[in-house]
């Protein structure tokens, strides 16, 4: 069903999606499953994750650049690298240091907890914004 709304002489159309939004405006949750790149645009640029298992985090800033505390084969490594969102929504890094500049594309999955989600077989929980200062 689309809505549209009259809004300053222009018009807005409204999709219904499945995010929910907080009450300062900022992205609360989306309905488990995996994320558009739409959703991946609003719901994982300007965040920070990090890995439930080994706590190792990244943040994913807006201008395409994504640094933090990766899991590399010999521990955890500070690293930099650059990410892409398909239009399939595939999220896609190439670090520098880690996985030897190569890219690494997969589906960013929301999962049925809140601010968790799943990425190339690991789970990760979401802060929005950058509380690491990275």
């Amino acid at each position: 069903m689309r809505r549209f709304f009259k809004a300053s002489k222009s018009y807005i159309f409204i999709a219904p999606i499945a995010i929910a939004m907080s009450d300062d405006g900022g992205c609360a949750s989306v309905e488990p499953g995996p994320l558009t790149a739409e959703q991946v645009q609003s719901v994982v640029v300007d965040s920070t994750f990090t890995n439930v298992d080994s706590q190792a985090y990244a943040f994913v800033d807006e201008e395409g650049e994504i640094r933090g505390d990766i899991v590399a084969d010999d521990g955890i490594k500070q690293d930099k690298g650059t990410w892409t969102v398909d239009d399939a929504g595939q999220f896609c890094v190439t670090w520098k240091v880690t996985i030897h500049g190569k890219n690494n594309c997969a589906q960013f999955v929301a999962l049925e907890e809140e601010d968790q989600f799943s990425w190339g077989g690991h789970t990760y929980t979401r802060e929005k914004g950058n509380p690491r200062d990275m």
